[in-house]
């Protein structure tokens, strides 16, 4: 574990900082022993300089007094009192701080403590450390932003952007050390509007690009598939990090590693895409038609079936979906391709064995069927109507009914979520009150907004998660995350905190959890794993 951001100077022979070593330690005990061992106290250390082992608590001089010393630590104690700095300081760096993430990095680079990893082809960040001490290590990050339903995303110093594992209100390790903003432009310079961006950066790419005439292929090599770029004005889908945008193709720009194809959007814009996401429009109106065809076929076999996640390939082709019948510890997983083939049998206990399933079927041809006649009709269809079917036929599509004036029902399917009351435009904090009743607020409040979109989502976040959901995710068995589960139920009372944490109509291996007990499960599970 790397306890700052840059590396610094080590000495061979003692392995310590030279520019820490007038640092004086601090006594600490390891485990339950009563020897006393020695650690840096300039920042947080979770081992001793000595020995090397795991600290479990700091010791006053008081409580060291009389305790028999460690050699290795005693050792190592005594070298970096008689080391002695070969190079002046440098200036002391931010120390970090326990907050959430609410205007951090609004003008440059920020660091968050915690761990980065990557999730079923995902990244995700989650943030390590309680209010009393840091964990994790220092990550930096150029910005981050919270899009509808309160998902935040931060963006690393390479580029990629990682998924941030927690909430608006979820607190963690921050050194917001960005640069002072740039002076404002004089009165007499207006500032560049959005839309004048936009038009450089679009100008800027047309500048770049090079024609391409008919759809181009490379060939496979040791770290990319086999490409394939589309001629000026195909219509073509962006599928990416479960977000889907259309636009059409205008010619190629070189790249460090492969070439990118250049896509100007329906909606505005344009932006140089990497040819792994893209597909032709016409195929994305196919995999419209295939998947409203896949949720009759699974409805009409099982009513109950909900959660379906789509089964890809790694280039990016639709093979099939996953879904789930029942609930908690009684749910069970199937698959669907996109071949009009349901699997037999009972079903699977982890969704992953679903997925494996469906892609052994592609691979020995046993996913494929006669097709049947339904999805003549639906091919036949325009895209909004199919857009709307899938809605439709979506169990898990959260929608909100009046429920008298100025109040709205929130549901999935036919279970109740949560309640939106409109309290008047003139309300500052926001025009809709959300309210569920596992909300981590004790009077069951959600959150103010201004949207009711926004608020409706937040209602639906808010909603607990069933233990045998986190062991699938994790493959885990249901006890085991039903042991974690009842850890942080007895932590979690011991401080006050109100966060539902079981809700009293399940029990045993079919309790749910609220979402950030969820989160504190999944991280607990992951780090004992």
């Amino acid at each position: 574990m790397t306890d700052t951001a840059k590396p610094r100077p080590v000495t061979i022979e003692t392995g310590i900082d030279t520019h820490l070593a007038n640092t004086a330690p601090a006594p600490a005990q390891v485990g339950n022993g009563n020897a006393v061992h020695y650690v840096r106290k300039d920042a947080f250390h979770a081992h001793t300089i000595g020995c090397n082992r795991r600290v479990s608590r700091e010791l006053t001089e008081q409580q060291a007094a009389g305790r028999k010393e460690c050699g290795s630590c005693k050792r190592a104690t005594e070298a970096l009192a008689a080391e002695q700095p070969t190079e002046q300081a440098p200036a002391a760096e931010a120390a970090p701080e326990w907050r959430t993430l609410k205007g951090v990095g609004a003008n440059g680079a920020f660091v968050v403590y915690g761990e980065l990893h990557e999730v079923r082809g995902k990244l995700v960040f989650r943030s390590w450390g309680t209010r009393q001490e840091v964990k994790g290590d220092p990550h930096t990050f150029t910005r981050q932003w919270t899009e509808r339903g309160g998902y935040r995303y931060l963006e690393d110093t390479e580029g990629r952007t990682a998924e941030f594992s927690g909430g608006v209100a979820t607190k963690c390790w921050v050194v917001d050390d960005a640069p002072p903003a740039a002076p404002a432009a004089p009165a007499d310079e207006p500032a560049v509007s959005a839309e004048d961006a936009e038009a450089a950066k679009v100008a800027d790419i047309e500048r770049r690009v090079r024609p391409l005439d008919a759809d181009t292929t490379t060939p496979k090599t040791m770290f990319d598939p086999e490409l394939t770029y589309y001629a000026d004005g195909t219509p073509v889908v962006m599928r990416a990090k479960g977000i889907e945008r259309t636009g059409s193709t205008f010619g190629m720009a070189d790249g460090a590693a492969y070439a990118y194809q250049a896509v100007r959007w329906d909606d505005g814009g344009a932006d140089l895409v990497a040819p792994h996401v893209l597909h032709r429009a016409e195929a994305h109106r196919q995999e419209l038609v295939t998947e409203v065809a896949a949720r009759i076929l699974v409805l009409s076999s099982h009513i109950t079936a909900h959660a379906f996640q789509p089964v890809d390939q790694p280039d990016g082709e639709r093979i099939a979906w996953t879904f789930r019948t029942g609930r908690g510890a009684r749910a069970r997983y199937h698959w669907a391709s996109v071949r009009n083939v349901i699997s037999l049998g009972d079903g699977s206990e982890y969704r992953w064995q679903a997925e494996q399933a469906a892609r052994l079927a592609r691979r020995t041809g046993l996913d494929e069927a006669p097709m049947p006649e339904h999805i003549a009709l639906v091919t036949a269809e325009p895209d909004e109507t199919l857009e709307r079917m899938v809605t439709a036929l979506d169990q898990d599509t959260v929608y909100v009914k009046e429920d008298g004036a100025g109040r709205w029902v929130v549901k999935r399917g036919g279970t109740f979520l949560g309640t939106v009351h409109d309290e008047d435009a003139r309300m500052r904090r926001g025009r809709f009150a959300a309210w569920a009743p596992y909300s981590e607020r004790r009077d069951g409040i959600v959150g103010f907004f201004h949207d009711m979109d926004a608020a409706r989502d937040a209602v639906a976040k808010a909603w607990p998660v069933e233990l045998a959901e986190i062991a699938g995710e994790l493959g885990v068995p249901v006890a085991q995350v039903l042991e974690v589960a009842e850890q942080v139920d007895q932590e979690w009372r011991a401080e006050g905190r109100r966060a539902v944490l079981r809700a009293e109509a399940y029990t045993g291996t079919d309790s749910r959890v609220t979402q950030a007990a969820a989160a504190e499960v999944r991280q607990r599970l992951e780090l004992a794993g």
